[in-house]
C-alpha cells in the first residue's frame, strides 16, 4: 500500500496462476462491477483489453475475458489499485503443475508456455502505457477531480465514533484508512449536524457529535473507496442478481466471487453515521495512528482495577494477569461502582488479594494493550447492580488452547483463527493435528478450536473413528470445544449438540439450498447468557453459508442455550445481499450456541468469527468462547 500510494501509477496488474482447466484471463471483467467502482479504471479496460488481445493473437495462445473476475468487492489487489486511482488490471494463468502439464485433449503446456502468456501481456501493456501517455495521465487527473466534486454531492461526511463499541477497533478502523490514503479529522469542539443516518442508513435525524469523533468527508481524491467501505449498503447490480438467480434455480453456482456486504462500522462493532450536511466544523486532521494509549485512572488501587467490557483485549490481558499471579475475574451483567458505568465483560484484578507486583503488572499489560483501567477502592455497587464479589463473577484461569490444523481443515479458517489468538490479542494456541487426535495427550488442553472443515468425512479420515471418539470422551470429561461454521456440522454429526438445522425438518427436507454470499445480518442478542458479555450493542453477523440452525425441541433447558440468534420482525435488517428464500428462512436461526455434555460443553457458531481477520466485531464472542468457556458457569 504505501508503494502504490508513493508511485501514484496510472496502471497496475496483478499477475498469477489459477488452476489448470483454462490458458489465460486478461481484463475487462465480468459482472458485477460495483457501484463506487471508478469510471476511470472501466473505461480503460477496454482499451487495455484490445492492446493484450492484439499481443496475445500474434503469439496465438487461447485466452478469455469478461469471465468469472469480477470488480464489485474492492479487497482484491486489482479493484484496490483501481480505488487508489489506477487501471487495476488481472492476469490468471492457466497452470502448468510444474514443468509441464498434459491437458485433456492430449497437448501439453509447459512452463515456458505458462510464463510467456503473461510476459506477452506486460509488454503490451507496458506499451500502449507508453503510447497513450497523454490521454491516460489526462483523464487520470480528471478522474480525481471528478471523485472530489462527487463527494460535494450527496452523503458528504461520514462520522465514526466509540459511543458503544471498542475504542481500540475505532482506532484500527481510522488508521485502516488512512494507510489507504484517506484524510480523516477529528472533532476538536462538538457539533451538531442534520439529516443524519446511522450506520444500518436508518435516519436519526439531527445528531449531536461530541468531541473526539472521527470525520470523513467525502470530498476528496479517495472519494470511490470512503463509499466503498462506509456505505451502509452496496447494492449488487439488477442485471447481475437476474443472471444469478437463474442459475440458483438452475442448481448453478450463482458467481458471487466475494462477499457482498463490508461496511467498516459493522464489520468493526463502532458507531458510523453519514450525512449531506457540509456545516463547517472545527476539527484537526489526523496525521499519527489513533491507537489509545495506557491510563490508569485512580493512582494505585487498594481494592481492585477495573477494566470496561467494551475494550476486547481486556479480556487476554487479565490472562496475562493470572499468569503473574493475580486473582482476576470477568463481570458477566454490567454494573455501577463509585459512580461510573461498567459493561458486561469488565475486567477485575483483585488487588487487595495480590502482592505489592500486582500495580506495576497492571501497569505494564495496559500499556501492552494499550488499556484504560480504574482504580477503585471497595468492591460494593451502586444499588441492585452485581459487586465485585457478586455470583455474576466469573473467576478465571489461564485455559490451555489447542488449534486444530491440516488435513481435514479448511487452511484459511486455521489462520484466521490463529491470528485472532497470536497476533491481535497475544494468545497462546498449540497446532493440534487432526491426525493427531486419537494419539495426542487431550487432558493436556483446556479448550480445543475446530475452525471451519471440509465436512465430518474428511475429519473423520485423517482422526479415524479413535481420533472423533477421543475428542467426544474429551468433551464428556470436562473439556470445551468450540466450532466454527462448517465445525458445528462436525459436532452435530458426533451427536455432541443437540442443535437441529432447518433442512432436517422433514417438510423443509427437499427445499432448494441457498446460500447467503456474505450478508452482515442484525441480531437478537441474549444479554443473560455469559457468552455474550462485552459482545457490542447492535452486533452483525456475517453470513457466508447456507447454514440454518435451529435450538432443540422442547421447553427451555439452562444446559442447551442460544446466545445469539438473527433478529425477527421487523427488527431484521441486513447488509448485502440475500435471496427470498434466505430473507423467510434466516430471521430467528441461532448464531452463537451453548451447549453442556458431561462436565465439558461445545460453543458452536454458524459463521466464522474470525473471517478474513476484518470481522472484528466477532473477536469478543470468539475470545469468551476459548478464554471464558472453561470456567463459564
Amino acid at each position: 500500500m504505501p508503494v502504490l500510494q508513493a508511485w501514484r501509477p496510472q496502471a497496475g496488474i496483478d499477475s498469477h496462476e489459477m488452476g489448470s482447466d483454462v490458458e489465460f484471463y486478461v481484463d475487462p471483467p465480468t459482472g458485477p462491477v460495483g457501484p463506487f467502482f471508478p469510471e476511470f479504471a472501466s473505461r480503460w479496460f477496454e482499451s487495455f483489453g484490445n492492446a493484450h488481445a492484439a499481443s496475445l493473437d500474434t503469439l496465438g495462445t487461447d485466452y478469455m475475458t469478461r469471465e468469472r473476475y469480477n470488480y464489485f468487492y474492492p479487497g482484491y489487489t486489482t479493484s484496490y489499485m483501481s480505488y487508489q486511482g489506477a487501471v487495476g488490471m488481472l492476469y490468471e494463468q492457466g497452470s502448468s503443475r510444474g514443468l509441464a502439464l498434459t491437458r485433456p485433449d492430449g497437448t501439453v503446456r509447459t512452463l515456458e508456455d505458462a510464463m510467456q502468456n503473461p510476459y506477452t501481456a506486460f509488454t503490451a501493456a507496458l506499451e500502449h502505457t507508453a503510447s497513450e501517455r497523454e490521454t491516460l495521465l489526462t483523464e487520470y487527473v480528471q478522474a480525481h477531480r471528478e471523485a472530489i466534486a462527487d463527494g460535494e454531492d450527496g452523503i458528504q461526511r461520514y462520522v465514526l465514533t466509540d459511543e458503544s463499541g471498542d475504542p481500540h477497533l475505532l482506532a484500527e478502523a481510522v488508521d485502516l484508512l488512512r494507510r489507504n490514503g484517506i484524510e480523516v479529522d477529528r472533532l476538536t469542539e462538538s457539533a451538531q449536524l442534520s439529516n443524519v443516518q446511522d450506520r444500518t442508513g436508518a435516519s436519526v435525524g439531527s445528531r449531536s457529535f461530541e468531541a473526539g469523533a472521527y470525520v470523513v468527508d467525502a470530498a476528496q481524491p479517495r472519494n470511490r473507496l470512503i463509499r466503498a467501505l462506509l456505505e451502509p449498503n452496496v447494492p449488487v447490480p439488477q442485471d447481475f442478481l437476474e443472471e444469478a438467480r437463474a442459475r440458483v434455480d438452475r442448481g448453478e453456482n450463482p458467481r458471487f466471487y466475494d462477499i457482498t456486504a463490508w461496511s467498516l462500522p459493522m464489520l468493526f462493532g463502532i458507531e458510523g453515521y453519514s450525512t449531506p450536511d457540509d456545516s463547517g466544523l472545527n476539527a484537526e486532521r489526523v496525521t499519527a495512528s489513533a491507537a489509545p494509549e495506557s491510563v490508569i485512572n485512580g493512582g494505585e488501587a487498594s481494592y481492585a482495577y477495573l477494566i470496561d467490557g467494551t475494550q476486547t483485549a481486556g479480556l487476554p490481558a487479565l490472562l496475562h494477569l493470572k499468569e503473574r499471579g493475580h486473582r482476576v475475574a470477568m463481570l458477566q451483567e454490567g454494573t455501577r461502582v463509585n459512580g461510573d458505568d461498567y459493561t458486561s465483560g469488565t475486567g477485575i484484578v483483585y488487588a487487595g488479594q495480590s502482592g505489592a507486583s500486582v500495580h506495576d503488572d497492571v501497569r505494564a499489560v495496559a500499556e501492552q494493550y494499550g488499556l484504560q483501567v480504574d482504580a477503585v477502592g471497595t468492591g460494593l455497587a451502586t444499588g441492585d447492580r452485581p459487586s465485585l464479589g457478586s455470583g455474576q463473577v466469573i473467576y478465571l484461569d489461564t485455559p490451555s488452547v489447542g488449534l486444530l490444523a491440516e488435513e481435514g481443515i479448511q487452511a484459511y479458517s486455521f489462520g484466521w483463527a490463529w491470528f485472532t489468538l497470536d497476533r491481535q490479542y497475544d494468545v497462546d494456541a498449540s497446532v493440534l493435528r487432526t491426525r493427531s487426535l486419537g494419539s495426542a495427550n487431550l487432558d493436556e488442553y483446556d479448550t480445543i478450536v475446530m475452525p471451519e472443515t471440509y465436512g465430518t468425512e474428511a475429519v473423520q479420515r485423517e482422526a479415524g473413528e479413535a481420533g472423533l471418539e477421543r475428542l467426544v470422551q474429551w468433551v464428556q470429561d470436562g473439556g470445551t470445544l468450540v466450532t466454527l461454521g462448517s465445525g458445528t456440522d462436525v459436532a452435530r454429526d458426533l451427536e455432541l449438540i443437540t442443535l437441529r438445522s432447518w433442512y432436517d425438518d422433514e417438510e423443509h427436507a427437499d427445499s432448494l439450498r441457498v446460500s447467503v454470499p456474505g450478508a452482515m445480518v442484525a441480531t437478537d442478542i441474549d444479554r443473560n447468557h455469559w457468552l455474550t458479555a462485552g459482545v457490542p450493542d447492535g452486533f452483525h453477523g456475517l453470513v457466508d453459508s447456507e447454514r440454518l440452525y435451529l435450538p432443540p425441541e422442547g421447553p427451555p433447558n439452562p444446559s442447551q442455550r442460544a446466545g445469539i440468534r438473527y433478529a425477527t420482525g421487523g427488527d431484521f435488517t441486513y447488509s448485502g445481499h440475500m435471496w427470498s428464500e434466505s430473507e423467510a428462512r434466516v430471521p430467528g436461526a441461532v448464531f452463537a450456541y451453548e451447549e453442556r455434555v458431561g462436565s465439558g460443553r461445545v460453543i458452536a457458531f454458524a459463521e466464522d468469527l474470525n473471517y478474513r481477520g476484518y470481522f472484528r466485531s466477532g473477536n469478543r464472542l470468539f475470545l469468551n468462547a476459548v478464554l471464558v468457556g472453561p470456567q463459564a458457569p
